[in-house]
């Protein structure tokens, strides 16, 4: 039954389920209806039904990939030579006058 399911590229004018539409997106029915709300998931009354494109959820998914930005190593950290703390308590106090 999930093979139906699934968006397929050689039928871009299938008609999904919002069922349908939730199962391919991993989301709950509030979430997608909110989509849809917003205008955001594209989608057409069939009588009292609400079916999705699979053209239209595919062009969601697409508009939605996010890229993992590529990870640049920093310079390792140095430490601070001097003037912190631990240099403060090394140095001998001077005798008071």
């Amino acid at each position: 039954m999930l093979a139906s399911m699934s968006i397929s590229a050689e039928n871009p004018d299938h008609l999904l389920t919002v069922r349908q539409a939730c199962v391919t997106l991993a989301v709950s029915r509030p979430t997608l209806t909110e989509w849809r709300r917003r205008g955001l998931v594209p989608f057409i009354r069939v009588g009292r039904s609400v079916r999705i494109p699979a053209s239209g959820l595919s062009a969601f998914i697409a508009a939605n990939v996010e890229q993992q930005p590529e990870m640049a190593l920093a310079p390792p950290r140095r430490r601070a030579r001097g003037g912190g703390v631990a240099s403060a308590r090394a140095a001998p106090a001077e005798p008071p006058r």
